[in-house]
């Protein structure tokens, strides 16, 4: 009973371990839609008491010359909105369909310059990127997830959303989480501000570039305040729950699978120790090391698929209470509790040798000679 509970008890954490830890690899493995690790996030703000009003356009075209100048940058551009962070903002389009339900839609939106997308390294799939030209009217670059929802199959370029007309459609990409996916969104042109600069190094490390990324924007600008964060540390505080989650999951897996083998070593032990003279009979009518050992192997093994039943019906259920926290993978996924099972099974077989080797090698002569 011992052993049987014990195995049971580890097939649910080692279960629970594989499917947290595997939802963490497919999040860490998702295509954002950029890379993170070639741009460095810069928050651009003016001082207090700083004059601002309707400068702040040209002040902020002079930033971005001066950034671009740099020969480690590629592109820099504005959002209003730093991605992979908690912060958002929110559209409401109307369907160009009369007919549509629901008729109107809240779609996330950012509000970028001219480049942001090069900047990011998000692909235009159709029409064309914003220029500083676009200024006096409205006009508007959908993702291809927007597309899809207000226009389906058709070619959005050149329709309108509300007052704004469809210049491009950029490829989609995560706003927020990988766990959340691309939402439909919207780009919009940026008319004046600061903001989040984002900046696509050609060479070099982000964080190690920093420092003198916010120099060429001082020296610029004096009466702006900066501060620097390497986009793929947005990237990672994403998934640090799930990072944390799945290294405590994996800590409980691996224990639970050595318990196992001391548990299950120590009951196969002592059941041998017991049943000395009852092996040592066995061998004097005939019984072979290979019986012998096949016999306690085979007790053990009866033991652990016992338990491995018993732990399946209880992961199954256990599984169910984690779906909330899973991503890419089904609760009850076949090849995770199969590898689980075989695992525990192969564990316990492993834990019974040496007790099952030691049985073998009794000698029924000496050991009834003793007792």
């Amino acid at each position: 009973m011992l052993v049987t509970v014990q195995v049971a008890l580890s097939l649910v954490l080692a279960v629970s371990a594989a499917l947290l830890v595997a939802t963490f690899i497919r999040l860490h493995r998702y295509d954002l839609g950029f890379d993170p690790n070639v741009v460095l996030t810069l928050n651009v703000r003016l001082k207090a008491g700083a004059a601002g009003g309707d400068n702040d356009a040209l002040r902020r075209r002079r930033i971005l010359d001066a950034v671009e100048a740099m020969p480690e940058v590629a592109a820099a551009a504005f959002g209003n909105v730093t991605v992979l962070t908690p912060g958002r903002m929110v559209l409401t389009l109307r369907h160009p369909d009369e007919g549509a339900t629901p008729a109107e839609e809240e779609v996330f939106a950012i509000e970028v310059t001219p480049g942001w997308f090069e900047t990011m390294g998000v692909p235009l799939r159709l029409g064309h990127d914003f220029s500083w030209d676009d200024q006096p009217r409205r006009t508007l670059i959908v993702n291809q997830a927007l597309a899809r929802l207000f226009f389906g199959d058709r070619n959005p370029v050149g329709s309108r959303l509300g007052a704004s007309e469809i210049i491009g459609v950029a490829a989609d990409a995560v706003y927020r989480s990988a766990r959340e996916g691309p939402p439909p969104t919207a780009y919009l042109l940026s008319q004046a501000g600061y903001g989040s600069l984002s900046v696509r190094l050609a060479t070099g490390d982000p964080e190690q570039l920093a420092g003198r990324v916010i120099d060429a924007i001082v020296r610029t600008d004096a009466d702006v305040l900066v501060g620097a964060t390497p986009l793929a540390a947005f990237a990672r505080a994403t998934l640090a729950t799930e990072r944390v989650t799945a290294m405590l999951a994996g800590f409980f897996g691996v224990l639970a699978l050595v318990l196992a083998a001391v548990g299950t070593f120590g009951v196969m032990a002592y059941s041998v120790g017991r049943r000395r003279a009852e092996l040592a009979v066995r061998r004097a009518l005939g019984a072979t090391g290979v019986d012998i050992t096949r016999r306690v192997l085979g007790r053990s093994l009866e033991l652990a698929v016992a338990g491995v039943v018993l732990g399946m019906a209880i992961s199954i259920w256990v599984s169910g209470l984690l779906a909330p926290l899973l991503y890419g993978v089904e609760p009850r996924d076949p090849a995770t509790f199969a590898a689980a099972a075989g695992t525990l099974l192969a564990v316990a077989a492993a834990a019974t040798w040496p007790p099952a080797r030691r049985a073998a090698r009794i000698n029924p002569a000496i050991l009834l000679r003793e007792d």
